[in-house]
């Protein structure tokens, strides 16, 4: 009986070496051969017809691999599989698998198997949590905007302080801080909470680099907000 499974996964991975190992051997179980495709900040994509040739990229901030496709095959063109990983923020991995039940089951597995080992622990992060809280700020502090233009909003001049007026600045700070702390934890995401790493070549140092920035924002965040609900408690 023939299987078949396609599928657009939405997932934050840092794949290494040695994840591309183990995928590799497994796959090589059943398919007959392997070839790798990358695309490249370059805007050049580079094949490789063997593992060994592709770890061999340097991997340079140049050309920082942005994809990888996996393509394999039996000598019957109907028994395949076709990866790709992405660094992209909408679905980064595709997967394409067709075969023989037997062959097609082992396969994914041992696919099942990578997706779970190349989960980085800061996954919960990488994933879109903080696009709608962008995004809620920008249309928060539009709608301030579209108040004050249309008077909805009233802030007399002259009387900056007295409780209409305030109330209506305090609206507006809100939304300006709320949209800039928006904007700096997006930033923040993108930089070190990638949804997808090549920590191949150079990557992987480059990866081992963010990883100490990444724990120190995660500490100092934690430790500010202990620092906070002790200030709280002391003197509420």
């Amino acid at each position: 009986m023939r299987v078949r499974r396609e599928e657009f996964i939405k997932q934050p991975f840092v794949l290494t070496s040695n994840d591309l190992n183990k995928l590799y051997v497994n796959l090589q179980k059943w398919l007959n051969k392997i070839d790798f495709e990358i695309s490249c900040k370059d805007s050049l994509k580079r094949e490789f017809s063997s593992l060994e040739d592709l770890l061999k990229f340097e991997n340079s901030p140049q050309k920082d691999i942005q994809s990888l496709r996996i393509n394999g095959y039996t000598h019957d063109p109907h028994n395949r599989i076709y990866i790709m990983f992405g660094v992209g923020s909408s679905d980064n991995i595709y997967i394409t698998l067709e075969g023989e039940e037997d062959a097609a089951m082992a396969i994914n597995n041992s696919l099942e198997e990578c997706l779970s080992a190349i989960k980085p622990w800061y996954h919960f992060l990488a994933h879109s949590m903080l696009y709608p809280s962008f995004i809620i700020a920008l249309s928060l502090s539009l709608v301030i905007m579209y108040g004050l233009i249309t008077g909805i909003i009233k802030m007399k001049p002259g009387y900056l302080f007295d409780r209409e007026s305030l109330s209506g600045f305090s609206i507006v700070l809100f939304g300006f801080v709320l949209l800039g702390f928006g904007c700096l934890f997006y930033n923040i995401k993108e930089k070190f909470f990638p949804l997808g790493v090549f920590a191949i070549g150079q990557g992987d140092k480059r990866h081992r680099d963010k990883e100490i920035i990444r724990t120190v924002i995660i500490i100092g965040f934690f430790i500010s907000l202990i620092a906070g609900i002790i200030s709280y408690l002391i003197f509420a």
